[in-house]
């Protein structure tokens, strides 16, 4: 009876180190605030005590018992952690001085975490800094997968992965590395690595500091919140928009084609079917796009390719960023742009959508089975 109650040990073992960690994540807007001299900082310091003692209790009380986890506990976790987590993400929106319902903490919450972007804030330029850049890391946290970001943890934990691994990732490829905590680390690493490429992209591109920041993180991360009602197009820099389209399409890719770049320095993962089939599919809507505006709205050929490059990324990515009204291109451009937000971007990338290797899949199975009767 007493091992039995013990049942659930691990998946509460593997929550507990959850919201450690996003305690620890929840602070970094508390200092960002109290430099700032800001009053936030003090609500956002107790949702991140709250979280952090939550979590110390979870992993006291299941010390000492098998943190052996077998494939219904890893469903438990996969499912639970996403419920959990983004409970107590939601606590920094709700006890700030902006005055958020706790309806409207939770979906800002589930929409940063899942990378969705849709929001309930309005006014996005009056709301304090510490609730803008707890925005951008939830997504940051989200958009490589929780139960991914965990892996890497799960060792500290002394929790076996593999199961939780096949429950989160769709990546089905060649295990190139011998364990799986490897694996999810050097995940976790490149993700980091391009976030920060990013920031300092967007920086030499004339973003400030603090928006450079926000914008990696929910650029790589394909979420596309951003610190402005109008998004991307605030900035009115060219520069900046050629940066955001290509981290999107960076996020976009195969995180663990990029490990596998890093250690064998061969550029063999571009010749990967699910990526050729992405960027050509990206190549002739851009162009098609680019055309459309050129010839329909007589927009300046450079500023198309730009215009069309950046949104037709953005929804393909489903990432969200905007940097122009496209609703006011035509009957055509909205179109294509309603079936590519079904397409999203390419397996083990964080974009949203049914993935492009799924209909490639779906392509072949149709055309063999019309071969077939014929």
């Amino acid at each position: 009876m007493i091992s039995r109650s013990f049942y659930f040990a691990p998946v509460v073992r593997i929550l507990g180190g959850f919201l450690v960690v996003l305690a620890l994540a929840m602070w970094i807007p508390a200092v960002v605030e109290a430099v700032r001299h800001a009053p936030d900082w003090l609500p956002i310091t107790i949702s991140g005590a709250i979280c952090m003692m939550t979590g110390a209790i979870l992993l006291l009380v299941t010390g000492g018992h098998s943190m052996d986890l077998n494939r219904r506990q890893a469903f438990l976790v996969a499912g639970g952690s996403w419920v959990v987590i983004s409970a107590f993400a939601a606590l920094p929106f709700y006890v700030s001085t902006h005055g958020m319902s706790f309806t409207d903490a939770w979906f800002e919450s589930v929409s940063g975490l899942t990378t969705t972007g849709s929001t309930v804030l309005t006014r996005l330029a009056e709301v304090p800094r510490g609730l803008l850049l707890w925005r951008a890391i939830i997504q940051l946290i989200g958009g490589v997968g929780i139960v991914v970001m965990g892996l890497a943890i799960l060792p500290f934990l002394k929790v076996g992965g593999m199961q939780l691994f096949q429950m989160e990732s769709s990546e089905r490829g060649e295990k190139f590395m011998p364990q799986i905590h490897r694996m999810a680390g050097a995940i976790v690493g490149v993700y980091l690595l391009l976030t920060v490429w990013c920031a300092l992209a967007l920086l030499a591109a004339g973003m400030d500091v603090f928006d450079a920041i926000v914008h990696a993180m929910t650029t790589v991360s394909t979420g596309g919140f951003s610190n402005y009602d109008d998004s991307v197009g605030h900035f009115r820099l060219p520069a900046v928009d050629w940066v955001i389209t290509l981290f999107m399409l960076a996020g976009a890719m195969p995180f663990v084609l990029f490990v596998q770049f890093l250690r064998t320095r061969q550029l063999s993962a571009l010749g990967d079917a699910q990526i050729s089939r992405f960027l050509g599919l990206t190549v002739i809507v851009v162009a098609m796009m680019t055309a459309w505006l050129r010839l329909v709205d007589k927009v300046d050929s450079m500023d198309a390719l730009r215009l069309a490059a950046f949104n037709v990324v953005s929804i393909l990515t489903t990432t969200g960023f905007s940097n122009a009204d496209y609703a006011m291109w035509g009957t055509l451009p909205l179109v294509v742009f309603f079936f590519l937000t079904f397409i999203g971007g390419c397996t083990g990338s964080t974009a949203g959508g049914v993935k492009i290797f799924r209909f490639a899949v779906l392509w072949q199975v149709v055309g063999g089975y019309i071969r077939e009767r014929i």
